[in-house]
């Protein structure tokens, strides 16, 4: 019996690390819920990884319904991950209700996980006046559009 302890005892030890040093892979599925949106749009995202798009490259999400869409992806336990809604392009980015870009949306990945969100509007549904905050620099990592 108590070699039989001993044994699970060292195998436990000697499968933890793995665990610790090469962190599981996680599902991470975005959702979001799309209000305003133009006949014949899709909506995008782009982020802070290859996966997510590296800001450059907007990937089409997949439509679920009417004003819901989503995409699924995988990171590492640990990972952050930073992303933003867009129909396509900058000029159709996911803004609130001033018309103002969004803070970069973060996750930390800690587990599968299921992230919802709502967009309301895009910046080509406001009106177009220059806004320039310190929040709106801050959002746009220093580099605003005017237009």
């Amino acid at each position: 019996m108590r070699i039989r302890i001993y044994r699970i005892l060292l195998l436990f030890l000697a499968l933890f690390p793995i665990e610790f040093f090469y962190p599981q892979e996680r599902k991470i599925v975005i959702f979001a819920e799309v209000d305003s949106l133009p006949s014949n749009s899709q909506v995008y995202r782009t982020g802070g990884n290859d996966e997510l798009g590296n800001w450059f490259n907007m990937q089409k999400m997949k439509k679920r319904s009417f004003n819901n869409w989503s995409f699924k992806t995988f990171a590492n336990t640990g990972d952050s991950l930073l992303f933003k809604f867009t129909r396509g392009d900058w000029n159709t980015e996911a803004v609130d209700s001033n018309g103002i870009e969004f803070p970069n949306f973060m996750h930390v990945v800690k587990s599968d996980t299921a992230l919802k969100f709502r967009i309301t509007k895009w910046r080509d549904q406001v009106q177009h006046k220059i806004i320039l905050t310190e929040e709106r620099i801050k959002n746009k990592g220093g580099f605003v559009e005017l237009f």
